[in-house]
């Protein structure tokens, strides 16, 4: 059956209470996980995975010269980059660039990912596969072409750094795949006439058609600064739409990008919501509207527009340290969200130097419901009190030791930011250093990523096979979430559920005929007798009847009763006498036989003729209607008219015979004498 997709979109915030626990589909890798009963308490993870030293690898291996060499080439080389949206017609320009760009990637990567042309918009799209199959993409994407001028700022730094995260992913094993797309500059003030970017909604489209829902977009914006013009050179930021009141995957994301620039970058980056203008011209726009975790990397203002005179390759007045670092969050994010699904808690860790009577916090972005702990070392001689609140500033465990580590721990019950306090009760200086380690639930589906691993779900997508039913969903009802019908009764498992069908019965109403069968031919898999005729769907079918309807032959006898009577259900006049069956039935008449009365005469004709078809004598004068002569009418109401004849007969008679008398005795009839 074709896929459900449009209900499928809006479970990437999908949020759903879980209320039975059930036994999980394996993966076959027994070795690091397994199920346990619900007496046997949490899963354990086989270890545990340090994000700091990950994300400080990944930001210290972001090479500048590569985006710089790649926005000198495009600047310089390739001027001029347009695309023409009414006859789809690139520049000379463009296609060089188109060229160049696919080489760079190509030579990045080590062949592992390459370029080719999407839809009629000839999108640039490569794809960096995962080790799993079947897993929801993410898509880092940016623009290559310009519109007036030789684009170093906006569309050169965007394809470099597109080019540049490929680099640093293509070095490491992600679980997910990686798409990366370059447009050519089809936005929504530019071409298309609406809002959002007409050229990576055509790729988006193809990914959905082909159920791989993306788990997030990233999209490079404008990303060089011109030194002299600018004080407030050091900020970038990332900009989404989703403004809602409780914390969700796109809040959770955006704030590991901000940890990761906090801990590994320069610290640059900030985050913005419900941002319009560029926004607007971006495929994050078409992401977010289906409800896709969007976000557009991009500088502060001001900056040299596409348009702007300054908009050429100049390394003395361009800064690339902010293009490097919008790369290395979110290179650093796809690798957190291509990791994620191992079955390994992802540690947090990082350092305090914490004077004497002074306190201090860390923020700790969670989404899993499960245990947190935060281990907390220091040296010095001194006594150290920790603590931890909740995001809306409730204290929920505190604890304070001078024994030179302290543990806190608690169960997470709602996503957030959390903190947590350190303060320095004594008198000498604490260097302190913790971990807070938490298994998180990237796509707010409400299973940790721990459950998802053991479930063989995609920690990152809440519908991992776009079945329309969320992997929380498929936890509780046994389903498998890496098949979109589990039962193989050609109905998908989203479906089922909606309509009241079970996912793991291939026939729901037990008539014999498959969910999937009785969904393609409009029947209803949760009744057995889909028209209430009486008959089974099954029994129809076999009697070649329309289990759709009531009456097969519409002759007004509902098929059950046609069985009943042992008329034919797919024939309005079993019998063939010019009488319906229903007629018949209602009259009493024998639907099977043409003369219900056997009188000789067919029951159509006697209906006709005002006879009763079910009596052989309709006057009850003894005499049969096919030899009455007046059937309708009793002999005895013709008793008077025959006396009469009779009479006259007689009286007429008697009066011939008489003159014959008359006459032969010679009287003269008109003297008598």
């Amino acid at each position: 059956m074709k896929r459900k997709r449009v209900a499928v979109l809006f479970m990437a915030l999908y949020t759903i209470t879980i209320a039975t626990a059930i036994p999980l589909l394996h993966n076959g890798d027994s070795s690091e996980f397994h199920r346990l009963r619900p007496d046997q308490g949490a899963l354990i993870p086989s270890a545990s995975i340090d994000v700091n030293d990950i994300c400080d690898s990944i930001f210290s291996s972001v090479d500048e010269s590569n985006i710089q060499t790649i926005v000198k080439t495009l600047s310089e080389s390739y001027p001029n980059r347009l695309w023409y949206n009414l006859d789809k017609k690139p520049t000379d320009a463009l296609v060089g660039a188109w060229n160049y760009i696919e080489g760079r990637m190509n030579a990045a990567t080590n062949g592992k990912v390459e370029f080719s042309h999407w839809t009629d918009e000839k999108t640039l799209v490569g794809r960096l596969d995962g080790s799993t199959d079947n897993m929801a993409p993410i898509v880092i994407a940016g623009t290559i072409a310009s519109r007036y001028s030789p684009g170093a700022n906006g569309y050169g730094a965007s394809a470099a750094a597109v080019v540049e995260t490929a680099r640093i992913l293509s070095q490491y094993n992600l679980t997910n795949p990686v798409i990366f797309v370059l447009t050519n500059t089809i936005t929504g003030s530019y071409g298309s006439g609406s809002a959002g970017n007409s050229g990576f909604r055509g790729v988006l489209n193809q990914l959905l058609e082909d159920d791989q829902i993306p788990a997030a977009i990233f999209w490079y914006s404008y990303l060089l600064y011109r030194m002299p013009d600018l004080t407030d050179k050091e900020h970038i930021t990332m900009v989404s739409t989703y403004n809602s009141s409780y914390y969700n995957t796109q809040d959770f994301i955006a704030d590991l990008g901000l940890r990761a620039s906090v801990f590994s970058g320069r610290k640059w980056l900030r985050k913005s919501v419900g941002a319009t203008g560029d926004w607007l011209r971006t495929g994050s726009y078409d992401g977010a509207d289906k409800g896709i975790p969007s976000y557009v990397i991009e500088q502060l203002n001001p900056y040299p527009t596409p348009s702007n005179e300054y908009d050429v390759w100049n390394h003395q007045d361009y800064d690339y340290e902010q293009a490097a670092e919008a790369v290395g969050v979110v290179a650093s994010l796809a690798w957190l969200m291509g990791n994620v699904g191992r079955g390994s808690t992802l540690a947090f860790g990082g350092g305090i130097s914490l004077p004497d009577g002074y306190t201090k916090n860390r923020t700790m972005p969670l989404s899993g419901l499960t245990t947190l702990t935060v281990d907390i070392q220091w040296t010095g001689n001194t006594t150290v009190k920790g603590w931890i609140m909740s995001p809306d500033g409730e204290v929920l465990t505190t604890s304070q030791s001078s024994s030179n580590s302290l543990t806190l721990s608690i169960l997470v019950s709602e996503r957030g930011l959390y903190t947590f306090f350190t303060e320095n009760l004594g008198e000498n200086v604490a260097v302190i250093s913790y971990t807070f380690q938490q298994s998180q639930d990237f796509d707010g589906d409400t299973l940790d990523d721990l459950t998802e691993h053991s479930f063989n779900s995609d920690a990152i997508s809440p519908d991992t096979d776009a079945d329309a039913l969320p992997d929380a969903d498929e936890y509780a009802l046994g389903t498998d979430p890496r098949n979109v019908d589990s039962d193989g009764d050609g109905a998908e498992d989203g479906l089922e559920v909606q309509i009241g069908c079970d996912p793991l019965a291939i026939d729901s109403d037990g008539d014999t005929l498959l969910d999937g069968y009785e969904l393609d031919h409009g029947l209803d898999p949760t009744l057995r007798d889909t028209d209430h005729d009486g008959l089974d769907d099954n029994t129809e079918l076999d009697l070649g009847l329309d289990p759709l309807n009531p009456d097969s032959d519409g002759d007004g006898l509902i098929d059950s009763l046609e069985i009943e009577h042992g008329t034919a259900p797919d024939d309005p006049d079993t019998d063939n006498d010019g009488l319906t069956d229903l007629f018949e039935v209602l009259n009493g008449l024998n639907p099977l036989v043409n003369d219900s009365d056997g009188d000789g005469l067919d029951d159509k004709f006697e209906v006709d003729n005002g006879l009763l078809p079910f009596s052989n004598d309709t006057d009850s004068d003894f005499i049969p209607d096919a030899m009455d002569w007046n059937p309708r009418v009793h002999w005895i109401y013709d008793v008077p008219t025959i006396g009469l004849a009779i009479t006259l007969v007689v009286v007429g008679v008697w009066l011939a015979r008489k003159r014959r008398a008359y006459l032969a005795m010679g009287i003269d009839e008109e003297s008598g004498v």
